[in-house]
């Protein structure tokens, strides 16, 4: 079977989702992601994506790589998005 997802780049989303859940008791897929607009998402990774290109490297609160951040981010906006347009809000 072929690999269609960089399984390494996942685990890297996993991992900010997971410290986002230690530290605010948010749990990964819970409500609060659901409860904001595609756009907040979309502006917040693009924030990150601003980071990483003026050169930060890891984010000061998880470690992370600031993509996968962005990753994050929007993976919630496209889920919002998907959901809109199923008629699942």
């Amino acid at each position: 079977m072929t690999q269609r997802l960089p399984l390494d780049a996942l685990l890297a989303v996993e991992r900010v989702l997971a410290y986002r859940a230690d530290v605010t008791g948010e749990i990964p897929g819970g409500e609060v992601w659901p409860s904001r607009t595609p756009d907040h998402h979309v502006r917040k990774a693009l924030g990150h994506v601003m980071e990483w290109q003026s050169g930060i490297n890891t984010d000061h609160e998880t470690g992370e790589d600031p993509l996968a951040h962005a990753a994050a981010r929007l993976l919630f906006a496209l889920a919002l998005r998907e959901r809109r347009n199923r008629g699942n809000p």
